[in-house]
């Protein structure tokens, strides 16, 4: 899944044309809020470590002295909803906890005004969610009952004793229960896998992998299937696919920065690694043919021996 396609899917922005009058007359603030939100569908083709960059430039020179108190007292409410959805382009690029007081300024004006809708709530309970602050969106989206905003699961943490790698979040088989605890990707030959249940690709990947006679014994033994950190959790999708594929289990990843060999999200991608280190990555997986020699490639370069000769068929003795 492409990441473009990620912008539209996982920011869950709902535009604000779509909730107000479309007969309104077009805004300076609308305009400069068409001209990011086509900006970002334009970075997403971009390398990754480029585009927030790019989106934080532009937000701040068209929008940042928008939200300053008196402003925000001085702008009309439909023009609030633009600000408020600008955060949250900002926010899905930047990954940043201190990026999160852009939305809350607009939204506590529209609060003030008692006009703000659900959808202006949603925008910074997806937010909160995307920036794992899992506590504060539960109790917000309790507080005023979003009937739109997905429940929020139990966390426990299973990381005693455990202090290195990155964290990540795993749905409990039987339970409303996300466990928190560290992949241990930095010891010997691993492969991360960029990954979600609900992309068709990455579903031919893991179901084709895990049951690869030559294969399928690293898969199962040495590879993360990890979600990119996304403002929805989709937990019953990720709990059902977990439950019924215990073999390719999909975590939650906590933050993109703890991943920075990951340069593109998109879904699926490969990455090898050896003791930490990145030996290569590759993206996509066809459904008619996969990527398996590729990866096959990879994991020979890496030390493994897969037992596969270039044509795919087992090697010697296999």
């Amino acid at each position: 899944m492409h990441w473009r396609i990620l912008l539209t899917m996982l920011l869950g922005l709902q535009l604000p044309w779509d909730v107000q009058a479309r007969d309104a007359p077009v805004s300076s603030m609308e305009t400069r809020f068409d001209a990011l939100h086509r900006l970002a569908q334009d970075v997403a083709e971009r390398p990754q470590l480029e585009q927030a960059p790019i989106v934080r430039a532009r937000f701040e020179r068209d929008f940042a002295t928008s939200y300053s108190g008196h402003a925000l007292q001085r702008t009309h409410d439909r023009d609030l909803t633009f600000l408020l959805r600008a955060a949250g382009v900002l926010g899905f690029f930047s990954d940043t906890r201190s990026d999160l007081e852009w939305i809350e300024r607009p939204l506590r004006e529209l609060e003030r005004r008692g006009s703000a809708s659900e959808d202006d709530r949603l925008v910074y309970f997806r937010a909160l969610v995307g920036l794992r602050l899992f506590d504060t969106a539960r109790a917000y989206r309790d507080a005023h009952g979003l009937r739109e905003a997905e429940p929020i699961p139990d966390i426990t943490s299973a990381m005693t004793g455990v202090s290195e790698g990155p964290i990540v979040y795993e749905a409990a088989p039987d339970t409303a229960t996300l466990v928190r605890r560290r992949a241990r990707i930095d010891a010997g030959v691993h492969l991360v896998v960029v990954s979600l249940p609900l992309c068709g690709f990455s579903r031919s990947a893991m179901e084709t992998l895990s049951d690869d006679p030559v294969l399928g014994a690293f898969i199962r033994e040495r590879t993360t299937w990890l979600a990119p950190v996304a403002r929805r959790l989709d937990f019953d999708a990720l709990q059902a696919w977990n439950r019924a594929h215990p073999a390719t289990p999909v975590v939650l990843a906590e933050r993109r920065e703890d991943w920075s060999f990951i340069k593109a999200w998109s879904t699926p991608t490969f990455h090898v690694l050896k003791d930490g280190q990145l030996i290569g990555s590759f993206e996509g997986w066809p459904r008619e043919q996969g990527r398996r020699l590729q990866l096959a490639a990879l994991l020979r370069h890496a030390g493994v021996d897969v037992g596969l000769d270039m044509d795919g068929s087992p090697g010697p003795g296999r």
